[in-house]
């Protein structure tokens, strides 16, 4: 970013518009940051200074994905880490933001209120860049052996149960769906597909009620399926605004002969079923998971 400001107040998507352009204009970036799961969501560059939380514990409750670190480890990122980090401080070129943005998918999205501080006093930078590398020095180096250990820790899903849950053991009226869907449209037919038949069994069955999700634009995410009649929306079932049904004859035809990629399928399926972000396909384990509840 040009211009003669010293420091700004940023909110929303200006945080990650100011962090896209410095990191683009950048010759070289530092940071130190609690937690990562989206590897691309600023460019990085071989030799930049990265320091997370990749401890047993943030890796175990999918704070931190070790297939972003180790996206970043392979485009030879210097990546460094110390558990229990909480700052959030991104150092690019003559320039410092500090704030509550981790690199996270959920960071990015539009519903998460984030706010930081965006400096170009020069005694600011120099002191950030000083706090990110004194990190790095008493932290654990991730290398190779480093990621191939934590490839193998079972990973939680990021919701918390509550005390009722967390006594009663595994809960088998709730599922995990992504936050956002994904694309493109043969992973989001897969997914859809997958969704289904976890709450509907390997049979799909016309009338009965499951939820998809609500999507940006509510139901008209679904347009398509309720304009050709082959979805139905139940409005307020439950409360929920995401419930929907398979219409009979045209939809039950649609989708039980609807093509989709098995191999996506079956991953969604164990992903959606278990929470473990380990078995959606290889581009959305980084992505964010969220439980919802089965209807009865």
């Amino acid at each position: 970013m040009g211009g003669a400001m010293t420091t700004r107040f940023l909110t929303g998507s200006g945080i990650w518009e100011a962090l896209r352009d410095g990191a683009a204009t950048s010759k070289a970036r530092c940071a130190a940051i609690a937690y990562l799961t989206s590897a691309d969501a600023l460019p990085w560059a071989a030799g930049d200074v990265l320091v997370v939380d990749a401890s047993d514990e943030a890796i175990a409750a999918g704070a931190t994905a070790a297939a972003a670190l180790r996206a970043l480890y392979e485009a030879q990122v210097s990546i460094h880490s110390l558990a229990d980090l909480h700052a959030k401080v991104y150092v690019f070129g003559d320039e410092v933001f500090s704030g509550s943005a981790n690199l996270s998918s959920s960071a990015q999205g539009p519903q998460r209120v984030e706010a930081g501080v965006l400096s170009r006093d020069p005694q600011v930078v120099r002191d950030a860049r000083s706090f990110v590398l004194d990190l790095r020095n008493i932290s654990v180096t991730v290398d190779s052996a480093f990621l191939d250990r934590i490839d193998r820790i079972a990973v939680r899903s990021r919701m918390k149960p509550s005390n009722k849950e967390a006594g009663e053991g595994t809960d088998h009226g709730c599922l995990w769906r992504l936050q956002t869907a994904p694309n493109p449209i043969q992973s989001l037919m897969a997914y859809t597909n997958a969704l289904m038949q976890a709450q509907l069994g390997d049979e799909l069955v016309a009338g009965r009620k499951f939820r998809l999700w609500s999507g940006t634009r509510g139901r008209n995410t679904f347009a398509t399926h309720l304009n050709a009649r082959r979805l139905e929306w139940h409005e307020g079932h439950s409360g929920y605004d995401d419930v929907f049904s398979i219409t009979e004859g045209i939809g039950l035809t649609y989708f039980r002969e609807r093509s989709v990629d098995e191999n996506l399928r079956v991953k969604f399926l164990k992903a959606i079923e278990t929470g473990d972000r380990r078995f959606l396909p290889e581009s959305f384990t980084d992505q964010e998971m969220e439980r919802f509840e089965k209807l009865s």
